[in-house]
């Protein structure tokens, strides 16, 4: 429908002109055909609206957003677009927490006592080579699973250390003790 006023193209469903804020359904009738006679070749002159003398203030309408129409391509030309791609998740990044975790007790609790120190250390070492092992299996790294790796192997080799001088200061007390009494202590028995 173009409009009376301004003479731009509207939408049949408008009420107001989008180009100058004019009314356009309400004041024009709606002509129906009263007979079904055949029409002349004669052209028809549209009815001239005229505007109102006053002046009008401009209606504003909210037009809803229409992106621009690109030309579809074909389906083989279309750039691939996944839809949804999960993010990279190491394999055996737990075990190789839990590796770590178990490393870092073993060796606060190295010097204290081998009761927790030694199992949390060889339960981490397994832990830690299995997470290890998964994660180098799909081509990534697991940098828990190399910290839990070096504490476990520190506080093993810091437990073994440990009671070799601990044999080695119990074989020297023995002997001392072997010198002092004698061979009569062991003959007794």
């Amino acid at each position: 429908m173009f409009c009376p006023n301004c003479g731009t193209q509207n939408a049949d469903n408008v009420t107001f002109c989008a180009g100058c804020g004019a009314k356009l359904t309400a004041d024009q009738p709606i002509q129906q055909p009263v007979n079904e006679t055949p029409v002349s070749e004669t052209p028809v002159q549209a009815p001239v609206y005229e505007a109102p003398a006053q002046p009008q203030q401009p209606v504003y309408q909210q037009s809803a957003y229409q992106p621009p129409i690109q030309p579809q391509q074909p389906v083989y030309q279309q750039p691939y677009q996944p839809a949804y791609q999960q993010p990279n998740v190491v394999p055996g990044k737990g075990m190789g927490i839990a590796g770590m975790v178990l490393g870092i007790v073993a060796l606060v609790f190295g010097c204290c006592t081998e009761y927790i120190s030694i199992p949390c250390a060889v339960i981490g070492l397994i832990l830690s080579i299995v997470a290890m092992s998964k994660a180098k299996k799909a081509g990534m790294k697991n940098g828990c699973a190399v910290a839990g790796l070096v504490c476990c192997c520190i506080s093993l080799a810091l437990a073994i250390i440990g009671y070799i001088l601990a044999a080695t200061v119990f074989a020297g007390l023995i002997d001392e003790i072997y010198n002092e009494l004698g061979q009569d202590i062991y003959s007794m028995y």
